[in-house]
């Protein structure tokens, strides 16, 4: 988290990148994952249509198989 907070670091979408190592760290999903879930959040979008059972870990987003 400290190297997030360097000031000339340039990274995209920033802001979501502490609710993503949440997530990495407290659920059984990977990082790819834990990103997209923590984008979704930040859009508030709670509706993933994917293969992927690693959402269901996650409880702000609902999977629905395609």
């Amino acid at each position: 988290m400290p190297l997030l907070l360097l000031p000339h670091l340039k990274i995209a979408n920033r802001r979501i990148y502490r609710r993503v190592f949440d997530l990495y760290t407290a659920l059984p999903v990977s990082y790819v994952d834990c990103y997209n879930a923590a984008l979704m959040e930040h859009r508030k979008q709670t509706e993933a249509y994917t293969y992927d059972t690693d959402f269901d870990a996650v409880p702000t987003i609902t999977r629905i198989e395609p």
